[in-house]
């Protein structure tokens, strides 16, 4: 029996050592190729051309956040299929816009960052929407403030929101809240008391909101396989299909002695994929949200950004989804810091260039990788968190 166990085993090594340079060499190329299209994407993106537009919109404007929904879906959702060429040998990638929402000394203003190859499609959709609109060139409000220095001239405070539970599941919109269903519909608008507190802040005081959008080219891991990625409808499919499992089963019918598959959920589960299969029917977002206060130093007040963490909270929908905070620009913990006490102010510096390049679908290498302790005290970081809004949860 030894032996016959010992020859098993040498075949099997000898089987393992003839396939280990195809394993190693297939393993090579995937990652080869993966930061190959990498390195072709930043070259792209940082070739492209860009115009920060502001959007004047008169206060007496009747609209619902409907009209929103079509400026996203026919200006903002540049998706179409690249072939081997375009995706490693020209590196395309897909376009991305940003919405702002900024107050400066309390005058809020809204923009929108576009690539200038779609600007006038951006434009013409704005038009036809809101009519009473004027569109305007502006400079870019983000590269007046210097740089965060240690007890230095300004200060800063910075955050990322994400989606607290799975991308499956949409935050409260303004459907939730029927503002359709209004005779003035902009007598209920959700982002009215955003709005207030923008204006409420002290003139030497500016904060920044950030909505980043793509239209969808998030992949998730498919279970059972290395390297298979499926997109986000068939991630929702997935989400389904595992919030059923636990009421799901296979039971012989009576009339017909055949196994059928009975899925008996609960009315509040029943609710909860409804909600999934109506996020899924509509064009979908990758999103990033960044949210920055600065002021100079004697005019910064904890009590302002504290206001700012909270600004998403109206959103929030306890059955479904949230938005919270991560990647906030303050560390927890006295020893996260190095010996010179930079950290927080590197952290910050990194989340302000990152503001105002408004890149958040195409980090750097160094920009993907999250260093942990103590490394984090030296190269501190916060890589990205894309998610996923359709249109009516951006609107």
């Amino acid at each position: 029996m030894p032996d016959i166990l010992f020859s098993i085993l040498q075949i099997l090594g000898n089987i393992f050592n003839f396939l280990m340079p195809f394993i190693l060499a297939f393993v090579l190329y995937k990652f080869g190729m993966m930061f190959w299209k990498h390195h072709k994407e930043q070259l792209f993106v940082s070739g492209m051309k860009w115009a920060l537009l502001e959007i004047r919109v008169p206060r007496d404007v009747d609209k619902s956040p409907k009209a929103m929904e079509f400026i996203l879906a026919n200006a903002l959702y540049q998706v179409t299929d690249k072939g081997f060429w375009e995706t490693y040998i020209q590196g395309t990638a897909r376009f991305f816009s940003s919405l702002e929402i900024v107050s400066l000394g309390g005058q809020v203003h809204f923009y929108v960052r576009v690539p200038t190859r779609i600007r006038g499609l951006v434009e013409s959709q704005i038009y036809a929407q809101y009519p009473q609109s004027e569109i305007v060139e502006v400079e870019d409000y983000a590269m007046k403030v210097p740089d965060i220095e240690k007890d230095g001239a300004w200060k800063m405070w910075g955050c990322d929101f994400v989606l607290e539970k799975h991308d499956a599941l949409p935050i409260k919109t303004y459907v939730d809240w029927e503002v359709e269903k209004l005779d003035e519909p902009e007598s209920l608008d959700p982002l009215t008391s955003t709005i207030e507190y923008l204006g409420s802040i002290k003139p030497d005081e500016q904060i920044w909101i950030q909505i980043i959008v793509r239209g969808t080219a998030k992949e998730y891991h498919t279970h059972g396989t290395m390297f298979g990625k499926h997109n986000f409808f068939d991630e929702v499919e997935e989400e389904i299909n595992r919030t059923t499992a636990p009421f799901s089963q296979h039971r012989k019918d009576d009339m017909t002695q055949e196994f059928v598959y009975e899925v008996r959920t609960p009315d509040p589960i029943k609710k909860r994929i409804e909600a999934m299969r109506n996020k899924q029917s509509k064009l979908a977002f990758d999103v990033g949200i960044r949210a920055i206060y600065i002021a100079p130093s004697p005019a910064f007040s904890v009590d302002t950004y504290k206001g700012l963490r909270l600004m998403f909270r109206q959103y929030s929908n306890p059955q479904f989804n949230s938005l919270v905070r991560t990647n906030s620009t303050q560390i927890e913990s006295p020893w996260e810091n190095n010996p010179w006490g930079t950290a927080v102010v590197k952290m910050k510096n990194h989340a302000l260039h990152n503001y105002r390049i408004r890149n958040y679908f195409y980090p750097t290498l160094r920009e993907s990788i999250h260093w942990w302790w103590p490394l984090s005290a030296f190269f501190p970081n916060h890589p990205p968190h894309p998610f996923i809004l359709n249109t009516e949860e951006l609107a």
